[in-house]
């Protein structure tokens, strides 16, 4: 049988290495936030030069055609970052107020008293189960951020190739 000091370090250990998953998590979802943020910045500077171009007069029928589609990848990139900042599932593992109700509980004088550390076992093991819930919600959260991310990158690339595309078309028609 394992000796219950030996019980604890395990839990505690187990414990740590949430914390520490956690704390990883955390940092990528500021990331993605981040990149969301900058992403919208990009997004809108593309916005305000395919609209200044497109004021131009003597715009061609094909060339508005092309910053047609660059504006529907500029709003689709933009919409995609903004979901990123939108999704705020953000799952806290066990708040102060709960873990102290568990404690309070733990230490009432009528809970069943078992081997000394049994009860702060019984506390770590619950902490453990709420990280564990929250890193699963938090992971598929971030992958979606991250999918996202991705596809407004992609939509990005294509505006900027379609606005190089239409003023280069554009330079051309008028050198004509």
């Amino acid at each position: 049988m394992i000796p219950l000091d030996e019980d604890i370090k395990i839990a505690e250990r187990a414990l740590a290495a949430f914390t520490d998953e956690y704390k990883e998590a955390s940092e990528i979802w500021k990331t993605l936030e981040s990149k969301a943020q900058v992403t919208i910045t990009v997004a809108g500077v593309f916005l305000a030069a395919v609209f200044s171009f497109s004021r131009d007069g003597g715009i061609d029928l094909r060339v508005k055609m092309v910053l047609g589609l660059t504006l529907a990848a500029l709003l689709a990139a933009l919409l995609c970052a903004l979901w990123v900042l939108k999704a705020t599932t953000y799952d806290v593992p066990f708040d102060s107020e709960a873990t102290m109700k568990k404690a309070k509980e733990l230490l009432d004088p009528s809970y069943p008293r078992g081997e000394s550390g049994s009860r702060y076992l019984e506390l770590v093991a619950q902490l453990g189960s709420g990280f564990e819930d929250s890193l699963k919600t938090i992971d598929n959260v971030n992958v979606k951020k991250e999918r996202s991310l991705r596809f407004a990158y992609s939509l990005l690339v294509l505006a900027a190739v379609s606005a190089t595309g239409a003023a280069v078309a554009q330079l051309i028609i008028h050198t004509r």
